[in-house]
């Protein structure tokens, strides 16, 4: 009965975790039009490099990966991995929903505040660690797989108190400036020729910037950081009339295409949700 009870209570604390692990090995050539892009989501994201030349972005700083990297990105941040070269790129993606009051949701937000994690000697473990996650079925044991899961997270957080202050940005300092104004302005820039006009930049140098350096075209990117804010309005209960305007769309009608596009329902379905 006393076990039971502690049983309980562990279950109470560790609140409702969800998690999906996904590993994949493929040849990327930066060039094919298949990429997938950017990303933008709901719940916590690790990803883990096992191989392959590549850069990330996250919170708006791309940071080069090594064997061993992490990648850590909160919901609603816009991130995306940028392909340096063909190359054969091996990696972990592990998406954690947990309950906001739950064990897993205070250990992150005490102890995960880095969106770049060099794991160095403990790479090996990690790596080890999401082999056997993700070879092994998910468990009828919520509370088995939940214990899996803070392994992996004590892990992360044991080598990010190790490593060495991440490195800055490689993006250039003129990128990394219209960066900056579009995650902080979004709602009030209109669209790429308001970018052109804020920084003395002409289109063709802009376009060519971003494509070199992120993958990603200035007017996508743009209206990436308005469809996070605007998930973020929609998920706090905000119409969808108030979140299109809110995060800077003029019209609804675009605004319900667009993000139709990228999530692939409308904003009243997710809403609904």
């Amino acid at each position: 009965m006393k076990q039971q009870l502690v049983l309980d209570r562990l279950a109470v604390s560790l609140g409702e975790t969800k998690y999906y692990i996904r590993y994949r090995k493929d040849y990327i050539d930066p060039n094919d039009p298949r990429i997938d892009g950017s990303h933008i989501h709901d719940c916590y994201e690790i990803y883990f490099n096992v191989s392959g030349d590549v850069s990330f972005f996250v919170n708006n700083k791309l940071y080069p990966i090594k064997k061993g990297d992490v990648i850590f990105a909160r919901g609603g941040e816009v991130h995306f991995c940028v392909y340096n070269r063909p190359i054969l790129h091996e990696y972990f993606c592990v998406w954690i929903n947990a309950d906001r009051n739950s064990a897993v949701t205070e250990f992150i937000e005490r102890n995960l505040k880095k969106n770049f994690i060099s794991c160095g000697d403990l790479g090996e473990d990690i790596s080890n660690l999401l082999f056997k996650m993700n070879n092994v079925p998910s468990s009828d044991d919520r509370f088995e797989d939940t214990v899996n899961l803070l392994r992996l997270l004590i892990l992360i957080s044991e080598r990010r108190e190790k490593q060495t202050p991440p490195p800055t940005s490689i993006l250039p300092i003129e990128l990394q400036r219209i960066v900056d104004d579009i995650s902080e302005n979004f709602a009030e820039i209109s669209g790429v020729n308001d970018i052109l006009k804020r920084h003395y930049i002409s289109q063709a140098t802009l376009n060519r910037r971003f494509r070199k350096y992120m993958q990603i075209s200035p007017r996508a990117f743009l209206e990436d950081k308005k469809l996070a804010y605007a998930r973020q309005l929609l998920l706090c209960g905000v119409s969808v009339t108030d979140a299109c305007f809110n995060a800077g769309f003029s019209d609804c009608s675009r605004f319900i295409t667009v993000f139709k596009r990228k999530f692939g329902e409308t904003p009243h379905k997710y809403k609904s949700k």
